[in-house]
């Protein structure tokens, strides 16, 4: 009779931890966390159960993966309209070096251009 955690059932399933845990305790097995052992039958009744419960393997990791990729996306569209902002409104040459000649007379120094 081999045991079996809760983490590898739910590995097995593709399924996190903790809804491996809740549904285990819904059964009334004695669970405390993911490390908890289990006896073959039990490991029976618990993979029965989580798949007559109309449970999609990854449907919670499928949806922090698509707001981890949107989240990608948006950061992504930032930065390119961020560095299209600066890259059009960057000054040339001629005009940084007014800007430069100019504070210096406004604040009555020399300009070494």
């Amino acid at each position: 009779m081999a045991k079996k955690r809760i983490y590898e059932v739910a590995k097995e399933l593709d399924i996190e931890n903790k809804i491996v845990v809740k549904k285990a305790q819904d059964l009334g097995f004695d669970v405390k966390s993911h490390m908890s052992s289990l006896d073959d039958k039990q490991v029976s009744k618990l993979v029965d159960s989580l798949k007559s419960t109309n449970t999609t393997p990854s449907t919670e990791k499928d949806s922090k993966n698509s707001s981890r990729k949107e989240k990608a996306k948006i950061k992504e569209k930032d930065n390119e309209i961020r560095n299209k902002f600066i890259n059009e409104n960057k000054p040339t040459l001629s005009e940084g070096i007014k800007v430069t000649a100019i504070s210096s007379i406004v604040e009555g120094g020399t300009t070494f251009v």
